[in-house]
């Protein structure tokens, strides 16, 4: 296993940890900030690696750039969400949606990879 995938892995832990643990409790805490924030960092750690060794344009490199986008939009709209409280409810109505597509991105990913492609 490379070792860029042990940063993916932890993102997932710590995304999905920040992402469920704030949709059960229907509140954010700096503790699903930071969480959002670490899994960001450990994405952007194991993609960066992947995106620089991509030859050319891949269908799963442009999904992984958007995926990364978003999760990175995804922690600001965390942080800022404990300040406002209508930024709050939208942001427990539109969190699943943005962890679905960061997962469909973990998944093409893992599947291409076990390919060999």
């Amino acid at each position: 296993m490379p070792w860029y995938m042990i940063f993916i892995v932890l993102a997932l832990v710590f995304y999905s940890w920040a992402v469920w643990g704030a949709y059960a409790e229907h509140e954010l805490c700096w503790l699903f900030v930071w969480l959002f924030i670490s899994g960001f960092v450990m994405d952007l750690i194991g993609t960066a690696p992947m995106i620089a060794k991509t030859n050319g344009f891949s269908v799963h490199a442009t999904l992984g750039v958007a995926a990364l986008i978003i999760m990175g939009l995804h922690a600001t709209w965390a942080w800022m969400s404990l300040a406002r409280s209508a930024a709050n409810r939208l942001f427990h109505q539109w969190s699943p949606w943005a962890y679905c597509l960061w997962v469909i991105t973990l998944t093409t990913g893992g599947i291409l990879h076990m390919m060999g492609k």
